[in-house]
Order: C-alpha cells, then structure tokens, then sequence
C-alpha cells in the first residue's frame, strides 16, 4: 500500500492539470495505465503470498500461526483490490468532486463496518476477511463507474474541467 501512496503523490498534480485542460481522453488513460500498473505489482506480491505464505509463516512465525494464513491471504486480495483502483479517489478530486468522494466513503464505510459485525459474528476471522473483500468490491466498482460516468460527461462535451456544482 505504500507504494501506491507514493504513486498517488506523484499522478495528482498530473491529474489536476490534464482536468482543467480538458484532456478526458488522456486522463482516463492516465487513470487506467496507473491503476493496471499498480495493480500489477499488487497481484505480484499476492501470487507470491499465495504460494509462499504457509513456509515464510512457518519459518518467521511458527506453525501455531498457520491458522491465520486464511485471512491474511483474503487481506492481501482485498488490498489488491484496493491497489488497483488507487488513482479514482484522486481523480474525483482533480475533477472538482471532492464532495462525491467524501459521500462515497460515508456509506462505503458503513457498509464495510455494518459487514465486519455481520460476518466475524457468523465466520470468525474469516469473517473478517470475507467483510475487507466484499467492501474493496464495492468500493472499487461504486468508484469505477462514478469515475468513468463522470469521464464520459465530459467526453461528451457535457462539462470541461473541474466542475464545482454541488449534487
């Protein structure tokens, strides 16, 4: 996660500028290009999670800590998730939506927590896992098409630029 932070330092600027020239087509690029970029990287680590989790548990850990092994991997997959659709927060922002941004993480965050309490209630850890995968779904698919739609307006000639309508 930490390298997408770095990512996300160094794609606003960028973002902010091709939003007020205008330029949809090469922000919606630029978005997409760094999302599969980061996204890689993610699925890269958690491939190597997946076939070398159990052994470097046991060797740095101990066997009495394979029973996590489950969740961490359904973590690690919802990071991915995460990682992948990392540049959408910013470009809501660098598109003058800040406020959509700020709604979406109300009920994402509700639905995420209101998710934890239900399933650690009915599966345990895995529970908790299975609630971090189905919020980094959401998100990242509620995200996805509030980005791309609001893209398409201004592909459309709809809006140029940063819109500060309130909704």
């Amino acid at each position: 996660m930490r390298a997408a932070a770095l990512l996300a330092q160094t794609i606003y600027p960028e973002l902010a500028k091709l939003s007020a020239q205008g330029s949809a087509r090469t922000f919606r690029r630029l978005v997409m290009r760094a999302g599969l970029l980061a996204g890689s990287g993610g699925m890269l680590v958690l491939v190597v999670l997946a076939i070398f989790g159990r052994p470097i548990i046991e060797l740095t850990v101990g066997e009495a800590y394979l029973q996590a092994y489950d969740l961490l991997l359904l973590l690690a997959f919802a990071t991915t998730i995460g990682i992948f659709v990392f540049p959408l927060p910013f470009a809501l922002i660098a598109m003058g939506r800040p406020h959509v941004l700020l709604r979406l993480n109300l009920v994402m965050t509700a639905l995420a927590v209101s998710l934890l309490v239900l399933l650690v209630w009915q599966a345990g850890l895995v529970g908790a896992g299975l609630s971090a995968v189905i919020g980094a779904v959401s998100a990242a698919t509620v995200l996805t098409v509030v980005v791309f739609r609001r893209l398409r307006k201004q592909d459309s000639g709809a809006t140029a630029g940063p819109d500060v309508r309130a909704d």
